[in-house]
């Protein structure tokens, strides 16, 4: 597909899950525009999340020492907690992933406001967790919805768009703008635990 044909389907697809009237079109949608298949990959890499994490939860953790006040894992209080724990701990240790723990309770416990230079993919990820209403944010959905909102169809925007591999940061605003898109169609969201 060339970026003007990128850009195009992605301005379908976003239509579709704006004005479509109930969640269980979406399937449709899916099938009619041939990612049907590749969201059953998605959806096996990705489970639905039939769970949520208070911030209650959270401030627990914490006044068990088990994490820090600053969200960070206790590393002195690690050999305590339960085996599954441990294992999954173990995993974001081995990928030197476990700074983003912290960032998660820090979403989930939404204390702190967004600042543009936070790792905020995590950040709202933990929101996502505590509040229903908040979207799972990744830079796939980042990407797909800054191609939604481009007003050009020039070539060369849609494929810096496309090449973008990180979003460190909201400096731009685009989490902000992409969480009240999502807010505004809740349809679009709704996906996320209710498969």
């Amino acid at each position: 597909m060339s970026p003007k044909q990128i850009k195009e389907k992605i301005d379908h697809i976003f239509t579709l899950l704006k004005n479509e009237p109930c969640l269980a079109t979406l399937n449709a949608i899916l099938t009619s525009e041939g990612i049907d298949l590749d969201f059953i990959e998605f959806r096996k890499k990705y489970p639905i999340l039939n769970f949520q994490i208070s911030p209650e939860e959270v401030q627990q953790l914490t006044e068990n020492g088990i994490l820090t006040s600053e969200y960070t894992l206790n590393l002195a209080r690690f050999s305590k907690l339960n085996t599954l724990s441990r294992l999954l701990n173990a995993t974001l240790l081995k990928n030197g992933h476990i700074d983003r723990l912290q960032h998660i309770a820090k979403g989930i416990s939404a204390k702190e406001p967004l600042k543009a230079s936070s790792p905020f993919v995590f950040h709202q990820f933990g929101r996502s967790l505590a509040d229903d209403s908040e979207p799972i944010v990744d830079r796939h959905v980042l990407r797909a919805f800054q191609l939604s909102q481009l007003s050009s169809k020039h070539e060369k925007n849609i494929s810096n768009i496309r090449s973008k591999k990180n979003y460190n940061s909201d400096k731009d605003g685009l989490l902000i703008a992409s969480r009240d898109w999502f807010r505004e169609n809740p349809r679009a969201s709704k996906s996320k635990r209710s498969g």
